[in-house]
């Protein structure tokens, strides 16, 4: 079936069935729901977004003898997968695949593709002080994980806490969308890598999941003496 948006319009269906088939609208029913019409009667229901192709098509290999096999293994050998029948395998092959073809890509199209700062930062505070999410966070582009904002990046003018505790800290809610997640990604929730102003080599690497976390940090320095 094809969908050209010229030929359905939005209206409300009376019933819809299990499977997306829907009552013409201004028919009998006790709903409103809805839905997507063409002029020759014919209506769907209209989804809140539109299905990925590994949610209708599944993402496991079908069993053999099942009928959807041949069909599955023949879109993996056009995708580059010959002869590749272990899921983890496909996996790993897809990510360095990924990885490739967004370090291809112009810097601005990568940027377009992942979340910008107010989509991805909800809430922010430093220092018990609301931060500015626009200009307090520097973009880094990275080819695996997207876009990555580093706090406290200007080294003229570096942002110092008055006082140690969580509320003096840095305080972020940030919004992952695990909706929008590819088949290929293992977890939800975002990687944090704390490091000096002067270099990103040195990183303290935590991860966060869906809930709340606290994290803390302290710097110890030592004085040794040549007697």
């Amino acid at each position: 079936m094809r969908f050209i948006k010229l030929e359905w319009q939005e209206a409300t269906c009376p019933e819809c069935n299990d499977i997306g088939y829907c009552n013409l609208p201004e028919t009998n029913g006790s709903t409103e729901l809805p839905c997507l019409c063409q002029k020759s009667n014919y209506c769907l229901l209209r989804p809140e977004r539109l299905k990925r192709i590994w949610e209708i098509r599944g993402s496991e290999i079908p069993d053999e003898g099942s009928p959807f096999r041949a069909d599955f293994l023949e879109q993996l050998q056009k995708l580059g997968y010959e002869n590749m029948t272990d899921e983890v395998a496909i996996t790993t092959k897809t990510k360095e695949k990924m990885i490739l073809t967004m370090a291809g890509l112009p810097v601005h199209r990568r940027i377009a593709l992942s979340y910008g700062k107010a989509e991805f930062i909800r809430m922010c505070s430093f220092n018990g002080q609301q931060c500015n999410i626009i200009n307090d966070f520097k973009l880094h582009v990275d080819p695996a994980f997207g876009n990555c904002y580093t706090f406290n990046a200007n080294r003229e003018n570096p942002l110092i806490p008055s006082r140690a505790g969580p509320s003096y800290g840095l305080r972020l809610m940030v919004y992952i969308n695990a909706s929008d997640y590819l088949p290929t990604t293992e977890s939800q929730g975002v990687r944090i890598a704390i490091h000096g102003q002067a270099s990103n080599g040195f990183r303290i690497i935590f991860w966060a999941f869906n809930g709340m976390y606290d994290y803390g940090i302290a710097k110890i320095r030592f004085n040794i003496s040549k007697y």
